[in-house]
């Protein structure tokens, strides 16, 4: 699916929903820019998640490329 069908698919969904929240808007926006660091994730579903410390980010990715080595994980800001 391209950016553009995602986003139309996001904006029928808020509309579908009769509320926009800007915060989903943002979080839908920092998914497409990961999506965006890499063509491998094109057709991938983000998941995004938020650490009160850089030291738990590093520990949880550690594990979960270890359980799934070909897993690509991005950092933003970077």
């Amino acid at each position: 699916m391209t950016l553009k069908n995602r986003c139309i698919q996001f904006m029928h969904d808020a509309q579908s929903s009769a509320q926009v929240e800007i915060d989903d808007l943002v979080d839908f926006v920092r998914s497409e820019i990961g999506r965006a660091a890499d063509e491998a994730l094109e057709s991938s579903e983000p998941l995004v998640l938020y650490f009160a410390e850089d030291k738990d980010r590093k520990e949880f990715v550690d594990v979960i490329l270890s359980a799934k080595p070909s897993m690509i994980s991005r950092q933003w800001p970077r």
